[in-house]
């Protein structure tokens, strides 16, 4: 693979794949003509942040003349139909809020649900603490 400096250089956004993304969150493209560029992702929504993985085609802005690093605009692909389900993800911890309800999902498998009433279940051990229990 060829390597980003002044040759390979392309105006304009070109499209690329992912080759891996870096434990910093940069990610590493190939464009079309087979040069890498070390890239930072455009984050349009921190409530929605893009996740890609390696083999996606993206959109890339290309690195310019002083260094800086190229910009991942998005990923590339066909209009989908939503079904119904939304998938997020995170590596340490997700948080889920609405009103005085909370679920707070954390990287080690523990979950914490607060709220005014709460219905749950777990496959291992649960835990409940509230001004009052109800179980079955």
């Amino acid at each position: 693979m060829k390597s980003s400096t002044g040759a390979g250089r392309v105006e304009g956004a070109s499209r690329a794949r992912v080759l891996r993304i870096e434990d910093d969150g940069d990610v590493v493209v190939e464009a079309a003509n087979g040069v890498e560029w070390t890239c930072e992702l455009l984050e349009t929504s921190p409530l929605a942040p893009l996740v890609l993985q390696a083999g996606e085609r993206v959109l890339v802005l290309p690195p310019d003349a002083t260094g800086e690093r190229g910009i991942v605009l998005g990923r590339l692909g066909g209009a989908r139909a939503g079904d119904g389900r939304v998938e997020l993800a995170a590596k340490s911890e997700l948080v889920l809020r609405c009103g005085k309800g909370k679920i707070v999902l954390r990287a080690d498998g523990r979950v914490a649900i607060t709220g005014l009433d709460i219905v749950s279940a777990a496959e291992r051990r649960q835990r409940i603490k509230g001004g009052s229990v109800e179980i079955n």
